[in-house]
């Protein structure tokens, strides 16, 4: 099997700014910044919205395309979105629910936990020993108290990445919108 020659082309510093100067003038004027290409102030969530990649792209991408297809005007597209977007969460919620009731079973249990430690005089150990004896008890019966964190680290980034979304949507369909 041969391997493809290679093709090594140096350039030399001149011949470089030479080039360098002859695409300047094809491509005109650059900006100094992205945020100044992109028309922003500068401001970050401004710059991170007007990124053409990754989850803010995607639902923005998500959302102009649901418009396009379905036919339905700007706010019955935003309000379709959001009833996907929710839709998408509703696991972690339920999950988050069903770990917050079982929680509310073992109020005896941690009562008792909270009973048991009350004859320790020195408030830290009482509160470590109280606090572990706790832990131990949720653990035991399956219910992970990190858990109740569950649909809040879920929905916050799901949330910024949808404000960012439909921020850039107005920045960029603009005319769309007022013509709807």
């Amino acid at each position: 099997c041969a391997q493809p020659a290679r093709l090594v082309h140096s350039v030399s510093p001149r011949e470089s700014l030479a080039l360098t100067a002859r695409a300047a003038d094809v491509l005109g004027p650059v900006a100094a910044s992205p945020a100044e290409a992109a028309g922003l102030s500068g401001e970050p969530l401004a710059l991170a919205a007007s990124v053409d990649w990754g989850p803010v792209a995607a639902v923005h991408s998500a959302l102009v395309s649901l418009h396009d297809v379905s036919g339905m005007p700007w706010w019955a597209t935003l309000v379709a979105g959001t009833l996907v977007v929710r839709a998408l969460v509703l696991p972690a919620v339920v999950y988050q629910q069903r770990q917050a009731a079982r929680l509310v079973h073992l109020r005896p249990l941690l009562r008792a936990v909270a009973d048991t430690c009350k004859h320790i005089e020195s408030v830290p150990r009482r509160q470590s020993a109280m606090w572990s004896g706790m832990w131990r008890v949720c653990v035991q019966q399956g219910v992970h108290p990190a858990s109740l964190l569950a649909a809040p680290l879920v929905q916050l980034p799901v949330f910024v990445t949808c404000i960012l979304a439909v921020r850039r949507l107005m920045t960029t369909t603009q005319a769309d919108i007022a013509a709807a």
